[in-house]
């Protein structure tokens, strides 16, 4: 690989965020599937998953939750032999949750 060249491209970023995110608000929208539009939810954000598995699978990346405290959640991502450490806030981590519910329950 070029010195320089990352793997981490803006696309994998997004797809392994979906990782983190998508089974986050499905959990929430599981325990609350007694409406149409909460199954129709949690149908097209299986759908999303996944897309995301495949893409995460096809590209051979790798991630693991290293665990939180009370202010960050750490994962530890592999592409290639390429190791990223990423830490998220939690607040954020939950506060993109709830947009993703919002997008989806409006679909």
């Amino acid at each position: 690989m070029p010195a320089g060249t990352s793997l981490l491209t803006s696309e994998a970023i997004d797809q392994l965020e979906n990782m983190i995110y998508l089974p986050m608000s499905l959990t929430i929208l599981d325990r609350n599937a007694n409406l149409a539009v909460i199954n129709k939810a949690i149908e097209n954000e299986h759908r999303d998953l996944t897309l995301t598995h495949l893409f995460i699978n096809q590209h051979r990346i790798k991630m693991v939750d290293e665990g939180n405290d009370s202010d960050f959640t750490e994962y530890h991502f592999i592409i290639g032999a390429e190791p990223y450490n990423r830490r998220y806030m939690n607040f954020r981590l939950r506060n993109r949750s709830e947009e993703l519910l919002c997008i989806y329950l409006n679909k």
